[in-house]
């Protein structure tokens, strides 16, 4: 692979980003952790600001979400709920922004240091302009809830900064499922696009218009978060350590996770001197020694949680990485 092509991270999402659709499914489900658990979540994890997960889990998850509120536009009505506004990203843009180009521009460059899934596009065409987003990975799951969000949150965005220049009927949104949409919402034009992102077309004129929210500049800024995983080796540990309970986890696995070929992962750790087991094996041992050291599960729960249902395959595994057995560890990290 050419060096300019040579990917530097694999596709991660800061978990957060799903919290609106956590508390609308825990709205009309109720407690909705047991569903989490085919991941290994809980919902305290998604107040966790610095948590990633892959951009394939995160697709699952969103969509899962958006089906237990049993609302049919709830990717839409979260994404326009959300004061789009809110996120550093945008508080940014706007207020070092002169035009709605520019915004956008700032927003698609500073939005990747929240996801590395996505990357967001700027086109324009004579009277025609398109924002769009372009999945780094395709998912697995028809991304209904995830394009209804996206493209609702950018549509206020327009609609925030276009103000009484917005004319819904010269908007056209293409998503993968146009049903996320309700009947006739703001008058905009819907079709259907395959699943690598939606995309929103306005008319180029309105891109010359300043913001008509250059105020929110002055609010408070939101902290800073820690960034995506900027090189490989981190982001594959963030992807294998949230399937670490996985015991069918294998190398076609993790690169389907990563958005790369087994092929294409294997050369690209062997250039690293590393490899998918070494790094499964080093976060396998690492959790367990931890688990082991606090002594609140038994040792069969601790051999669950890294993958290995068997208690007596754990105990040899665990031997293999530190020469000695589990109780023998514990026994002395506890004495």
């Amino acid at each position: 692979m050419p060096a300019s092509k040579r990917i530097s991270t694999f596709p991660l999402v800061r978990l957060n980003l799903a919290r609106p659709f956590l508390n609308a499914a825990d709205e009309a489900q109720g407690d909705v952790s047991e569903h989490l658990l085919q991941w290994g979540l809980n919902s305290e994890d998604f107040a966790d600001d610095d948590r990633f997960v892959p951009a394939t889990t995160m697709y699952e998850i969103v969509e899962m979400l958006g089906g237990l509120t049993g609302d049919a536009h709830a990717g839409v009505r979260l994404g326009e709920q959300l004061d789009p506004f809110s996120w550093r990203p945008l508080q940014l843009a706007v207020s070092e922004s002169q035009t709605i180009a520019e915004l956008l521009l700032r927003f698609s460059i500073d939005a990747y240091r929240e996801a590395t899934s996505v990357t967001f596009n700027l086109t324009t065409k004579g009277e025609r302009t398109t924002f769009s987003e372009e999945r780094q990975v395709l998912p697995d799951v028809l991304p209904c809830h995830n394009d209804g969000f996206g493209a609702a949150y950018t549509l206020t965005i327009l609609r925030e900064a276009v103000g009484e220049d917005w004319k819904g009927r010269e908007v056209i949104v293409e998503v993968s499922d146009p049903g996320v949409f309700p009947a006739g919402y703001h008058k905009i034009r819907l079709a259907r696009s395959d699943t690598r992102g939606f995309k929103v077309s306005f008319p180029t004129e309105w891109m010359l218009l300043e913001p008509k929210r250059k105020s929110i500049g002055t609010r408070r800024q939101p902290p800073v978060n820690l960034p995506v995983p900027s090189n490989q080796l981190d982001s594959l540990r963030v992807v294998l350590s949230t399937y670490l309970a996985d015991a069918t986890l294998n190398n076609e696995g993790v690169a389907r996770l990563c958005g790369v070929s087994s092929r294409t992962l294997a050369r690209q750790l062997a250039e690293q001197e590393t490899s998918v087991k070494r790094e499964l094996d080093g976060l396998r041992s690492s959790v367990a020694k931890s688990l082991l050291s606090k002594d609140v599960l038994s040792i069969a729960e601790v051999g669950m949680r890294v993958g290995y249902p068997d208690p007596s395959v754990f105990s040899r595994t665990f031997k293999r990485w530190t020469g000695e057995s589990p109780r023998d560890f514990r026994r002395r990290a506890c004495s």
